[in-house]
């Protein structure tokens, strides 16, 4: 798991570990700030730890997403390349048309994800945080692709007799790479969804972990000074903010 995630489970353990030492001070710890009040703690940890472990579930949905784009996307290529070949001998198209088809066709050859795209990820990994130029590349596969059926829809005389080659087989293939071009991008807006939600929790100013519990331990110091063994078990229990 990336520091940063690690980061973020470690501050929520930590507030948990205030809140329990705190609540051993007994009626000693009785400040006048809602906010850091042990039942609003509470509060903020349920909050806190519910938001950190609704990004792992989403998380893995986008890895799957993308893996099963990989899938989808596999025979790109090689479809491309039979769809060509058919035109030219199931067909009598116009010698422009046989070039613009195969023009696309070479865009469809030449395109390609960066290597890592390429690659199935492990499910339970963290989702990037920016998938924008992976997205843009598959964007532009389909794209070339819808080109390449339009071309096909145009011509009356593209009539092959293998039903992978005709225009309601290609027209699934199609759906199915925008589907999965459509499903990467919504996972990848859940998860991303979700880390803003947690990250206001913990991080925002004000009311975020981070700052409460700087109020704590300034709270504790006051109440038991700056030598106090109280104040140093506060000091002792780390946050950190990315």
């Amino acid at each position: 798991m990336p520091t940063h995630e690690t980061g973020h489970y470690k501050n929520v353990a930590a507030l948990e570990e205030m809140i329990l030492k705190i609540t051993a001070m007994g009626t000693a710890y009785n400040p006048s700030k809602a906010a850091i009040k042990i039942a609003s703690l509470q509060t903020l940890f349920t909050n806190a730890k519910a938001d950190y472990l609704a990004v792992s579930p989403l998380s893995t949905a986008f890895n799957n997403a993308v893996n099963d784009r990989i899938t989808v996307y596999q025979p790109y290529k090689s479809y491309a390349t039979k769809i060509l070949a058919a035109f030219k001998s199931s067909s009598d198209a116009s010698a422009q048309k046989v070039k613009d088809l195969t023009t696309i066709n070479r865009k469809i050859q030449g395109s390609r994800a960066s290597k890592i795209d390429n690659v199935p990820v492990d499910p339970n990994a963290p989702a990037p945080n920016n998938i924008s130029v992976s997205q843009q590349s598959y964007d532009m596969k389909f794209d070339n692709f819808s080109k390449l059926y339009d071309i096909l829809t145009s011509e009356a005389t593209y009539l092959p007799n293998e039903t992978e080659l005709k225009l309601p087989a290609i027209q699934t293939f199609k759906t199915s790479l925008l589907t999965a071009n459509t499903n990467v991008a919504a996972a990848y807006e859940s998860v991303n969804s979700a880390r803003l939600k947690r990250d206001k929790t913990l991080y925002k100013d004000v009311t975020g972990v981070y700052d409460i519990q700087n109020l704590v331990k300034e709270y504790v110091k006051g109440v038991y000074g700056a030598s106090s063994i109280q104040y140093k078990q506060m000091v002792a229990i780390k946050f950190t903010k990315p």
